[in-house]
């Protein structure tokens, strides 16, 4: 079966951009694969190999680069929950916000959604359909995401039954701090990298650099 220079080039970019190529060179990859493409005709997958493979010639995917990766979408995370916890504990924003056990499980439940599954099971997707571009029967991604959903849903129910709904202090701290944590925190969205299932990502010209955090910013807004 053959692929489409338009597939290749979105599933390239996306796999150059996962291994931490700067966006300069994503642009000057994608363009001579293109320019290659176009003047001889030839499937990209016969010239380049698959995505993945021909992604990591130029740059492999470091775990480091990976571990800092959810890092940022922990503290985004992070962000949220105290943004959460200032606007659901309510009171003067002097008064003192506690947060017990139970809360916590707030946060965990944040973490997995915007840190574990987009870095975990979505980057396994990307990177198996970067590998089997082409294929006249691909595996559906549909499964995996069942199953992960499910996992992280039996991880953070568990992790609720552990914490046995108990509210013993963990931390006290006053509003306008959480808010202040929560808004710096929330801020490194605008700043970090879409994730690989993120519907930020340019589709319609695969080369594109990721929009920048001001039109993200803007994308918000009505």
């Amino acid at each position: 079966m053959s692929t489409s220079q338009w597939h290749y080039s979105r599933a390239l970019a996306e796999q150059l951009r996962i291994n931490g190529v700067s966006e300069s060179k994503v642009r000057e990859i994608v363009a001579q694969v293109e320019s290659h493409v176009g003047s001889t005709g030839e499937d990209p997958v016969d010239a380049f190999g698959q995505p993945v493979a021909y992604a990591a010639q130029w740059q492999p995917l470091s775990p480091l680069w990976w571990v800092r990766r959810v890092g940022v979408a922990g503290v985004v995370s992070v962000g949220v929950f105290c943004v959460v916890m200032a606007v659901v504990k309510g009171g003067p924003w002097t008064a003192a916000v506690t947060i017990d056990r139970s809360d916590v499980v707030t946060l965990a439940t944040l973490f997995v959604l915007l840190a574990i599954l987009p870095w975990t099971s979505e980057l396994w997707l990307s990177r198996r359909r970067g590998a089997n571009l082409g294929e006249s029967h691909p595996p559906s991604d549909w499964p995996v995401r069942i199953a992960s959903s499910a996992v992280a849903i039996l991880g953070v129910t568990a992790f609720a039954w552990l914490s046995d709904g108990s509210e013993s202090t963990i931390l006290q701290v006053t509003r306008w701090h959480l808010v202040v944590v929560g808004l710096i925190g929330m801020s490194l969205m605008f700043r970090a990298p879409a994730h690989p299932g993120d519907p930020a990502r340019p589709v319609d010209a695969p080369w594109a650099p990721h929009r920048t955090w001001r039109t993200r910013l803007r994308r918000l807004l009505p």
